[in-house]
């Protein structure tokens, strides 16, 4: 949605988007942070339950923490509030749920 606000599509042909110089190094950063959800998606199936519940614990705090520190740009337009708000939610959920669940699993 941020393409549509108006002048951030200029600051992204300029290179700079929010003071941030999009270097190759920041851009690997960004893939990397986008990659563990789906990661996450994988090893919830795959680890065994005491380290599943610790993963998703200790990224979902991380997690948090870098959705928290996105509010600190300066510039939060409503629909990322909104957006922030939702997926915050939903991650605290997982972090409660993991907290919840049992240390092994049934079998």
């Amino acid at each position: 949605l941020g393409f549509y606000a108006p002048g951030n599509l200029g600051e992204l042909l300029s290179g700079e988007i929010a003071g941030i110089q999009m270097t190759q190094g920041v851009l690997l950063g960004s893939a990397i942070l986008m990659a563990f959800p789906t990661a996450m998606v994988f090893l919830s199936l795959a680890l065994k339950a005491r380290a599943n519940r610790w993963v998703n614990i200790v990224v979902g705090i991380v997690y948090l923490g870098v959705l928290g520190s996105t509010l600190l740009t300066g510039r939060t337009p409503a629909y990322y509030v909104f957006y922030v708000i939702g997926k915050a939610a939903l991650i605290a959920l997982i972090v409660w749920h993991a907290f919840k669940w049992p240390q092994k699993t049934r079998g």
